[in-house]
C-alpha cells in the first residue's frame, strides 16, 4: 500500500511539473519580452534558459529533472527554439530515465500567426516495484506534432489547436502477464476564444478533446487487450493585467471515459507456468471532475514573485472490473467469475505554487539575466480507499524523513540569459 501511495505522489509531481512550472516559466518569458520591447534589437533576440528540480525525494533516492534550451526571435514576428528535458528516478521502487526534446517555430503578427511544435520522448530500461513485485519494460518512446493557429482583431482572437502523436514500447511485463502497450495514434484538438477588454479584464473560453486507442500485445506481438480512451476539458479564464501586477483565475470541468476488453490465453501467454486456460477481462472507467485555480504575479523593480493556488476534485466517477477465467488442472482447476467496483467520488488534490526571482536584470548593454526559484506544495485526499487492505499494518516514517520529503519534493531553480 505504501509503495502505491508513493508512486501516486511521484506521478502527481510529474503532472504538476509538466503543466504548471512550464506554464509559469513560459509566462515569465513572455512578460519579460513585452516589458523589454523598446530596448531589444529590432532584428534578432536570443535567449538561453535552463532549470533543474525535484519531483519526489526520499531518504534513499529521488526523482529529478533538468531542462535547457534556446529561443530565437527574428524581426519580432518569427521565432524558433529547442527545449531538451531529462527526468531521472533513482528511487528504489522506481528506476527510470526519460530523455526528450521539443522543437518549435512560429509566426506572430498583429493579425494572426501559427506555432508548430515537434516533440519526442524516450526511456531506456525501466523498472517499478509495487507491493514487492517488480514490473519492467525494455524501452519506450512517444513522439508527436502540434500545430496552433491564431487570428487577432482589436478585441477578439480565436486559436484552433491540434496535436497528433503515437507511442510504442518494447518487450516487458505488466502485472500478471508478459506484454507491452502500443498507441498507434492519439489526438488532442480544441479551440480557445478570447475577448480582450484592454485596460480591463481579458476573458477566454477553451475546449479540448482527447481521443486515443491503446493496444496491448504479448512479447510475441500477439494482441491481448484493446483500450479506448476519450476525455474532454472545458475551461474559463479571466486575467487582470497591469504593468506590475497580474491576477488570473481559472474554472474548469474535466470528464473522461475508458474501456478495456481482451483475454489472456494459453496461446498468447506461451510460458509454461501460465496458470489459466483463459483469462477474460472487461474494464470500464469514467469520471467527471471540477477544478479552480487563482494566481497572483507582482513585480517590484527587478524582483518578481508568483503565488498560484488551486484545487481539483472528482465529483462523480467509478470504475468496474469483470473477470472470467479458468485455471489449469495443474493449478487447481475450476471456473471463476469476479466482479469489483471502485468509487472515485471525492478524490482530489490541492496545490500551492510559490515562485520568486529576478527578471530582466541588466548585465551589460543589450544582455539581461533572469532567475527564479519555485516550490510546489501538494495535498491529495481520498486516495487511501483505493489502496490495499485497511488491516495491513502501516509503518509511519520518522518526522525528519517526512519533513525532508515535504521540503525538497517539487523544488526547482531556473535561469535565462537574453540578448
Amino acid at each position: 500500500m505504501l509503495m502505491n501511495k508513493r508512486a501516486l505522489a511521484l506521478w502527481l509531481g510529474l503532472f504538476f511539473y509538466i503543466l504548471l512550472p512550464l506554464a509559469a516559466q513560459s509566462d515569465l518569458r513572455s512578460d519579460d519580452l513585452q516589458s523589454d520591447d523598446l530596448n531589444r534589437s529590432d532584428y534578432i533576440s536570443l535567449e538561453f534558459s535552463g532549470g533543474i528540480g525535484t519531483l519526489w525525494v526520499e531518504d534513499d533516492g529521488a526523482a529529478v529533472f533538468s531542462q535547457y534550451g534556446f529561443d530565437i526571435t527574428l524581426m519580432r514576428i518569427f521565432n524558433f527554439g529547442l527545449d531538451i528535458t531529462e527526468i531521472k528516478s533513482t528511487l528504489p521502487w522506481a528506476d527510470i530515465s526519460v530523455f526528450g526534446f521539443l522543437w518549435q517555430c512560429g509566426l506572430d503578427t498583429p493579425d494572426g500567426g501559427f506555432n508548430l511544435a515537434i516533440g519526442n520522448f524516450n526511456h531506456s530500461f525501466a523498472e517499478f516495484i509495487v507491493d514487492d513485485t517488480p514490473y519492467s519494460n525494455d524501452e519506450g518512446q512517444i513522439h508527436f506534432i502540434n500545430i496552433t493557429t491564431f487570428f487577432h482583431s482589436e478585441y477578439f482572437s480565436i486559436t484552433p489547436y491540434m496535436l497528433f502523436g503515437e507511442a510504442s514500447w518494447s518487450d516487458g511485463d505488466m502485472y500478471n502477464f508478459f506484454g507491452k502497450p502500443k498507441i498507434p495514434s492519439f489526438i488532442i484538438y480544441g479551440m480557445n476564444l478570447c475577448l480582450d477588454l484592454k485596460d480591463w479584464f481579458k476573458h477566454s473560453l477553451s475546449y479540448y478533446s482527447l481521443a486515443a486507442k491503446i493496444n496491448i500485445f504479448s512479447n510475441n506481438d500477439l494482441p491481448l487487450f484493446n483500450i479506448d480512451l476519450d476525455a474532454g476539458l472545458f475551461m474559463y479564464q479571466f486575467i487582470f493585467d497591469k504593468i506590475n501586477i497580474n491576477f488570473n483565475g481559472t474554472l474548469g470541468w474535466f470528464f473522461t471515459g475508458l474501456s478495456l476488453e481482451g483475454a489472456l490465453t494459453s496461446s498468447n501467454q506461451s510460458y509454461f507456468l501460465f496458470p489459466y486456460l483463459f483469462y477474460n477481462v472487461d474494464v470500464s472507467f469514467n469520471a467527471q471532475a471540477g477544478f479552480a485555480a487563482f494566481g497572483l504575479q507582482h513585480s517590484i523593480g527587478f524582483f518578481k514573485y508568483n503565488i498560484d493556488l488551486g484545487v481539483f476534485n472528482i465529483f462523480n466517477g467509478d470504475g468496474r472490473t469483470d473477470l472470467n477465467y479458468r485455471r489449469k488442472r495443474l493449478f487447481g482447476g475450476g471456473d471463476f467469475i469476479e466482479e469489483s467496483s471502485s468509487d472515485l467520488k471525492g478524490l482530489g488534490a490541492a496545490f500551492l505554487i510559490l515562485d520568486a526571482g529576478l527578471h530582466a536584470l541588466p548585465i551589460i548593454k543589450n544582455i539581461k539575466f533572469s532567475m527564479g526559484v519555485q516550490k510546489i506544495f501538494l495535498i491529495p485526499w481520498g486516495y487511501e480507499k483505493l489502496f490495499g487492505d485497511e488491516s495491513e499494518p502501516y509503518v509511519l516514517p520518522d518526522m525528519s524523513s517526512i519533513l525532508r520529503t515535504a521540503l525538497f519534493s517539487g523544488l526547482s531553480i531556473r535561469g535565462s540569459i537574453r540578448w
